[in-house]
């Protein structure tokens, strides 16, 4: 998963994290989820109190879904936590996030 937080002006911070075989199961607005509280969460100290604008290519996380897990519904309070608004925007227009979050190998060339 990953993320980018920035200001008007530009970039302030990247986050990407790996997550394990269990969370890969989650549906995919729990993965939506995961990665924006997970995201929150490690820039807490400097947005909170700050009106937050969040942008995903899921629309599943835009719209009120009523068939929910508890662990969304967990999610969901921590997000309250926020001033945050949740805005869809294209694919073609969250490429830092989407590259952010997937795997990439660099194999390196021995020598013989």
């Amino acid at each position: 998963m990953g993320a980018v937080l920035f200001q008007e002006h530009g970039v302030i911070g990247y986050y990407s994290k790996k997550i394990n075989s269990t969370k890969r199961n989650y549906n995919i607005v729990e993965k939506e989820m995961f990665a924006i509280v997970k995201s929150l969460e490690f820039y807490r100290t400097l947005i909170q109190g700050f009106a937050i604008q969040i942008e995903t290519d899921s629309r599943n996380c835009v719209f009120e879904n009523k068939n929910v897990s508890k662990r969304t519904e967990r999610w969901k309070l921590i997000l309250n936590e926020f001033d945050l608004t949740i805005k869809n925007i294209g694919g073609e227009h969250n490429n830092v996030a989407d590259k952010l979050s997937r795997c990439f190998y660099i194999k390196e060339e021995r020598e013989k």
